[in-house]
């Protein structure tokens, strides 16, 4: 459901970043995370992105993981 595309030159060049900049811009530039959520599945969506992170980019866990549960818990759609 959620696809990340990035080489790894493109990674080379956010690496540096902080990483919830890294995650935004994943995110926002990198995946179709923008193009799939909606008002209904925000939740799952949500879900399914710290998945990818996860498995994908297992040093940004932590941040995608405070990410997320800020959205669940205090995002209100």
């Amino acid at each position: 459901m959620i696809n990340i595309t990035i080489t790894k030159q493109e990674f080379n060049k956010i690496k540096f970043k902080k990483p919830h900049d890294i995650l935004r811009l994943l995110r926002h530039n990198f995946s179709n995370y923008d193009k799939v959520i909606n008002d209904d599945n925000w939740k799952y969506v949500t879900l399914k992105f710290v998945n990818e992170i996860s498995v994908h980019f297992p040093i940004l866990k932590p941040a995608v993981k405070q990410w997320a549960s800020y959205k669940i818990n205090n995002y209100i759609r």
